[in-house]
């Protein structure tokens, strides 16, 4: 998914900054139930980042929304050590 790709493409950019774990943990909820991230949390995100994140709160609606890919930023996620 175009959405899934560009925000690990933010992370990935700079994966200790507060911004990319607030960004893997609102990922991670959109693709399990079992993660979350809190809102105060995501409040502080700005420009593109919270974009992404309003993007994210309409994640089914994404044209080329995919379970499959739900499961992959998972994979990706723990491969880069942003999620257990």
């Amino acid at each position: 998914m175009k959405l899934i790709d560009e925000i690990l493409v933010e992370i990935e950019r700079d994966p200790s900054s507060r911004f990319s774990a607030i960004l893997a943990r609102a990922l991670a909820s959109v693709c399990s139930r079992y993660y979350q991230v809190s809102l105060l949390d995501a409040s502080v995100l700005h420009g593109k980042h919270h974009e992404l994140y309003i993007r994210l709160t309409r994640f089914t609606e994404e044209k080329d929304y995919s379970t499959n890919a739900q499961d992959v930023a998972l994979l990706r996620l723990r491969n880069l050590r942003l999620i257990e």
